[in-house]
């Protein structure tokens, strides 16, 4: 396997994260975690050397670390969930972290400056107290400093600006009020690192999330002869699709024994252009759906001018047969491209 086709395998990695809402609350923890990293190595630069810049631009400093941190945990997302190449990973490296970095910071300080214009004292106030964390003196950093972060990631995914302009206003807005909120309870210190996992939260929760692009409907059998063997429902291109299960010898896509209760053409399960999924019952032998306090019998019913059916969803069984010879088959979702 070349180098630009090996799957990722740190980060994020799709074949651990189940098809349910939780999904995408593993995004936010990737970016939470970057820009806490992020917030660690701007401490350490400053323990080991000190910092080159004034007291006053400290917030700013921190805004844009942590926005580099939120950018190159979006970039590890999207590199490890699908295979990127090594000119992917350069550029995104060497133009998207510093790009945040650089942008975010532009933002608080034109923040920090419209501060001093239009806040009233708070010229004078800062000279006498560089460090101060109430909340009229530092909001327009934070909400600049999220516009321009905005901006620079809707640039740099080609993606739209009024919405990751707004969700740059939200991470910086509620990094603010986390930031003035832990500041007053604890000190400055942990105020900085609560920040930090606000932004990060904030941008993985409301930006990304993993694509269902990447998952697919799969059968799975889970009792009989042929336990464990499983079919993929989703064609190769995105698009409407359908699989048959039976016993017939030949064209097939789940091909099980009829000493197991299948019959020819027993059942029939499809996805359309939406990403819906259904079953529908071919045959006049059992063939019941179970779900969460709920069965469906899908029996085909010759009054009827079509055949019975149902949605699918993720941890459906569907029973073939009856009681004395059956086979259970599970509907799953799972990442559409099997791991070599």
């Amino acid at each position: 396997m070349c180098w630009n086709e090996r799957p990722g395998r740190f980060g994020l990695n799709i074949r651990l994260v189940p098809y349910t809402w939780a999904r995408d609350i593993h995004v936010a923890l990737v970016c939470t975690s970057s820009c806490l990293l992020a917030w660690w190595g701007l401490l350490a630069f400053c323990a080991w050397q000190d910092p080159f810049w004034s007291p006053t631009a400290d917030l700013n400093v921190l805004l844009g670390v942590v926005g580099m941190g939120a950018a190159l945990g979006a970039l590890i997302v999207e590199g490890t969930l699908e295979p990127q190449s090594k000119s992917w990973w350069k550029k995104g490296i060497l133009v998207a972290g510093p790009g945040a970095l650089l942008a975010t910071h532009l933002g608080a300080g034109l923040g920090a400056i419209l501060t001093t214009k239009f806040v009233p004292g708070a010229a004078a106030d800062f000279a006498a107290a560089p460090l101060l964390s109430a909340l009229k003196y530092a909001f327009l950093s934070f909400v600049f400093s999220g516009l321009f972060f905005g901006l620079w990631m809707a640039w740099w995914r080609k993606a739209s600006y009024p919405f990751y302009v707004t969700v740059g206003l939200c991470c910086g807005l509620a990094s603010a009020m986390v930031w003035h909120l832990v500041a007053g309870i604890l000190d400055l210190y942990h105020a900085s690192a609560f920040a930090a996992v606000t932004w990060g939260a904030s941008f993985g929760l409301l930006a990304w999330g993993v694509p269902r692009r990447l998952y697919a409907g799969w059968i799975r059998v889970l009792s009989g002869s042929r336990f464990g063997w499983r079919v993929r429902v989703d064609g190769e291109t995105d698009g409407s699709s359908e699989i048959v299960v039976g016993h017939y010898s030949r064209g097939l896509n789940l091909w099980l024994p009829a000493e197991e209760g299948v019959r020819e053409l027993h059942l029939s399960v499809a996805v359309d252009n939406a990403k819906h999924y259904t079953a529908r019952g071919m045959s006049l032998y059992p063939t019941v759906v179970k779900r969460s306090m709920e069965k469906v019998d899908l029996r085909f019913d010759p009054a009827r001018p079509a055949p019975l059916e149902t949605p699918l969803k993720s941890g459906d069984q569907v029973i073939v047969g009856d009681g004395q010879a059956q086979t259970v088959l599970e509907f799953v979702m799972l990442p559409r491209k099997e791991e070599s």
